[in-house]
């Protein structure tokens, strides 16, 4: 029952608006006082410090007494503008409603302001209970289950030593403030333990309100941090802090006002620098603004650890977008990768189909071509054949004729004879040529479909320098001239095979009248006497080659009404020389313009 109330009070806390409302009215400056040991002590210890504050302030202090839960409910419901409480108050304030350290209450017994506060088990003097050991199991009496050096900093002595504070004791009554009535309970006998702050048994007996022997502590040590004996650990003590509904100027003034006061009696004020020790001491005891950690639920943890379950979500959302990302570019890079192999299966198709094309077109212009070609073949072995012919006549006149000679004639006349079978047969096995389609078509697109079919062929490129400009265009047909570009383009290409920097370039001009294309390579030069047989049948000098594809192709330039021609490149290599009638000149030739 007690965690629920303690867990609805500090919900109510965090969600208050502190500083949202207007003031109450008072015409003053509202200083609430954690009230520990009663109204009149508490107004006697901080009276000269309250005098200081009034004398810097423009408004009078109006000083109001609270115990715990009156002071959380004051500064939630914005009656409050300063307060003075015990540290732990002030943690919990610190979280739940923004309160703003200005000074901490140094008092003459603590060396350290940072370990100046402590709390102490006492028993009866006449108790049986000698030990820490000995109180488990008994009976305790406090002020408050929220009380800092009262009871909390106890329970962390408690579970220092490896105790459950929660079942350490059979049972503990809290008796409310002032923190006097503790001792009380003790002396009548009503519980077995009492838990108060450090310092308080020895404060009551100089003012006489206890006898020196009438009680004993359980656990007291003595060192030269706290002067006087204490239980447990240390902790800062009492804080002097600032609600939102402070202003600077009032916080500025009321700090400076207390951190240079200093009274004949020994109270001073200083900074606490570190509060770690309260909240770890919160957090081990599961209270106060760790309370969730009692029994979370859902809501606490998501509200308790928001920030890294917000950067967690951000994370995921990040990776999910990294993973759409990665993912559509896999599926972009493999429709791609697609699309290149259906392109590159195509093409391959294509320069196939064109390359039986080209035997094709070869075989075809062979047919217009070769006639002279077959007068020549033919020529000799018909030569032959009637040389032969017309010595076995001149020898079967004559008596008793030589037969061996006869046979030797004949079998040559044979073999002559076959041979121009062979050679008519070849030029039978050609088709008729085709019909030119002649269209308008820029070189550079030409030139780059040859450039491609070459690569497709598995040749190893060179470097090619490429400058045909995009607007020159001629009237070809495009299958025959990309065939032209592509032979001369491979017969470069090869030519420049095992050449250091090797490198083939081909460029394009147009005068207006003509259109020059020049194919160049860095190879080995043919001799000029040489460069006249490269156009006739059997010139060439490649392994099973026909020895006219440079005749087909000048054949082919021949029927776009152009002329292909071959010279010698200094310092090495040669060039293949196009000529073309200019699209314009064409134009004006045309009778309909």
């Amino acid at each position: 029952m007690k965690i629920a109330f303690l867990t609805i009070f500090a919900a109510a806390l965090l969600s208050a608006s502190v500083g949202a409302s207007e003031s109450t009215g008072v015409d003053g400056i509202r200083l609430g006082i954690l009230n520990t040991v009663g109204n009149e002590t508490s107004e006697d210890k901080f009276r000269k410090s309250i005098e200081s504050l009034d004398r810097v302030w423009d408004r009078p202090v109006v000083v109001s007494y609270y115990d715990i839960p009156e002071l959380y409910s004051a500064i939630k419901n914005n009656k409050v503008d300063f307060f003075l409480s015990n540290a732990g108050v002030f943690s919990t304030l610190e979280s739940a409603a923004h309160a703003r350290h200005l000074a901490s209450l140094k008092i003459k017994e603590a060396a350290d302001v940072n370990e100046s506060m402590g709390g102490i088990f006492f028993v009866r003097r006449d108790s049986g209970i000698k030990s820490f050991a000995d109180m488990k199991g008994k009976t305790a009496a406090a002020v408050s289950p929220r009380a800092f050096g009262g009871y909390l900093v106890s329970l962390g002595e408690i579970l220092a030593r490896g105790e459950n504070p929660e079942l350490f004791f059979s049972k503990t009554s809290f008796l409310g403030y002032p923190m006097q009535l503790v001792f009380d309970e003790i002396r009548e006998g009503k519980a077995d333990v009492g838990l108060v702050r450090a310092c308080l048994l020895e404060e009551m007996i100089a003012r006489g309100e206890l006898k020196p022997d009438e009680f004993r502590v359980i656990a007291g040590k003595r060192d030269g941090k706290l002067a006087c004996v204490r239980s447990t650990d240390l902790y800062p003590a009492w804080v002097f802090a600032a609600t939102p509904l402070a202003t600077a100027e009032e916080s500025k003034q009321a700090a400076v006002a207390l951190l240079t006061h200093v009274e004949p009696s020994g109270v001073e004020w200083s900074i606490a620098s570190d509060f770690r020790s309260i909240w770890e001491l919160y957090k081990a005891l599961k209270v106060e603004q760790y309370l969730y950690l009692r029994n979370p639920t859902i809501k606490d943890f998501i509200y308790n650890h928001r920030m890294a379950l917000s950067l967690l979500s951000l994370f995921f959302v990040c990776l999910f977008l990294h993973y759409l990302l990665v993912n559509a570019e896999v599926k972009k890079k493999t429709q791609s990768l697609r699309a290149a192999s259906e392109a590159r299966e195509k093409a391959q198709e294509k320069t196939m189909a064109m390359l039986r094309r080209l035997h094709a077109l070869e075989r075809i212009s062979l047919v217009g071509m070769l006639s002279n070609t077959v007068a020549h073949e033919l020529k000799q072995p018909i030569g032959t054949i009637a040389n032969f012919a017309d010595g076995i006549r001149t020898v079967n006149r004559v008596e008793n004729p030589d037969r061996a000679l006869i046979d030797e004639a004949v079998e040559e006349i044979l073999q002559q004879t076959c041979r121009a079978n062979a050679i008519i047969e070849r030029v039978r096995s050609y088709a008729k040529p085709t019909v030119l389609k002649l269209e308008r078509i820029r070189i550079s697109e030409l030139v780059k479909r040859a450039t491609l079919d070459l690569q497709e062929l598995g040749l190893r490129m060179p470097e090619l320098l490429d400058k045909v400009p995009e607007d020159i265009t001629v009237n070809v047909d495009r299958v025959e001239m990309t065939l032209v570009l592509l032979n001369l383009l491979r017969n470069a290409v090869e030519a420049v095979v095992g050449v250091p920097a090797a490198r083939v370039s081909i460029v394009a001009s147009d005068d207006g009248h003509h259109v020059t294309i020049m194919i160049t390579d860095n190879g080995p030069t043919t001799d000029v006497s040489d460069l006249q047989y490269l156009f006739a049948p059997k010139a060439s000098t490649k392994a099973g080659g026909l020895g006219i594809g440079l005749a087909i192709a000048a054949r082919m330039i021949e029927r776009f009404r152009g002329t292909l021609s071959i010279v010698a490149n200094q310092p090495h290599g040669v060039c293949a020389k196009i000529v073309l009638p200019s699209v314009a000149s064409e134009m004006s030739d045309d009778p309909r313009n």
